[in-house]
């Protein structure tokens, strides 16, 4: 356990702190959540590397999932700049690392993964780690949940094509969506705000992460 902690806090060091990642609650939260406990327990040795760790293979239940690397993560949590009054949904939340994270910095998350399994055991890690303030639903990420909102502020854990307006419709006046969208080295975070009903859209950094599957576009075909 010793040695997850002291590469916890070298990934706050090395992969936060020097990519301008200065929120202390973000610094707190990510220095004290155990990533190693949100992925497959071969893959724990590789839980602080600079990089996406895959958490779930792609199924007969569903697409891959995957922890995005942590230096994204967080640099998409500083822009949402979340309250401690807050409601954050959680869009594809895999494992529950991100909402773990939130839950130490936001009044109450919510995240709604498609896979079934993978939200059982999502939560039953929540409960392990004593998180009362997070809750795992599993349902469609591409609908939201807006039994629960609107939302302060969404989340989305992977990169999309579009955003779709069933995400956008629950958000607050004054809410914020963060994202990434699009792929390769073309691929941005984006900052969403609702503000009276309209939704403006600006990037805010180059990023690039898996994509979840279920925001990807059809193929267009040229004939």
């Amino acid at each position: 356990m010793g040695e997850f902690k002291d590469m916890r806090r070298r990934m706050v060091d090395n992969q936060l702190r020097t990519r301008d990642i200065t929120d202390y609650r973000i610094l707190d939260a990510m220095g004290t959540v155990p990533r190693e406990l949100f992925v497959p327990k071969a893959k724990r040795p590789f839980a602080y590397s600079d990089r996406d760790i895959e958490v779930k293979a792609a199924n007969e239940t569903g697409p891959a999932r995957y922890l995005i690397a942590a230096q994204v993560f967080g640099k998409l949590v500083q822009l949402a700049d979340i309250d401690d009054t807050d409601i954050v949904l959680v869009v594809g939340c895999a494992s529950a690392y991100a909402t773990a994270v939130l839950a130490r910095i936001a009044n109450s998350v919510v995240g709604v993964e498609g896979d079934e399994a993978l939200a059982h055991a999502a939560s039953e890690t929540l409960v392990e780690q004593g998180i009362d303030n997070a809750a795992i639903v599993a349902g469609d990420p591409t609908k939201g949940l807006a039994s629960e909102g609107p939302f302060d502020v969404i989340l989305i854990e992977g990169a999309v094509d579009e955003i779709p307006e069933a995400l956008t419709s629950q958000m607050k006046d004054g809410g914020r969506l963060v994202c990434v969208k699009g792929r390769g080295g073309s691929a941005e975070a984006i900052l969403a705000t609702s503000s009276d009903g309209k939704v403006s859209v600006r990037p805010a950094f180059n990023a690039c992460v898996p994509t979840l599957q279920e925001f990807a576009k059809a193929p267009e075909f040229a004939f």
